[in-house]
């Protein structure tokens, strides 16, 4: 009787750690509209975008890939409706890092791009 005692304190001391140290939860959403300009799918923490998702704009354009605090924030992809696009890594909502854009004319810009410039 006492192992049992000891192995179930030992499950619940196991699942307390767990529980408290356990990452804040984000919650998954489908088209939700935070106002009439935006249709949003994918991850919510704190009511912020939050890592994989997708973020279309009212004219159409659309962004596909990670968010962190609201922004874009890692890979993703950039595709506008007037024919161009970004695909590559994000940082605090700018082209920042190795990623390819690619012009209205289909100029296509491959390199490195730092707070929203490329550097060749």
């Amino acid at each position: 009787m006492r192992r049992k005692v000891e192995i179930a304190s030992l499950i619940v001391m196991f699942m307390a750690v767990v529980i408290t140290f356990w990452p804040q939860s984000s919650n998954k959403v489908t088209n939700y509209k935070p106002n009439s300009s935006l249709t949003y799918s994918g991850l919510l923490k704190k009511g912020k975008f939050s890592g994989n998702g997708t973020l279309t704009f009212k004219n159409g354009d659309r962004y596909q890939g990670n968010f962190k605090d609201g922004q874009f924030d890692g890979k993703g992809k950039f595709t506008s409706v007037a024919k161009w696009s970004y695909e590559g890594e994000f940082s605090k909502g700018k082209p920042n890092g190795k990623g390819k854009l690619i012009t209205v004319s289909d100029k296509v810009f491959s390199g490195r791009f730092v707070n929203g410039g490329f550097e060749k």
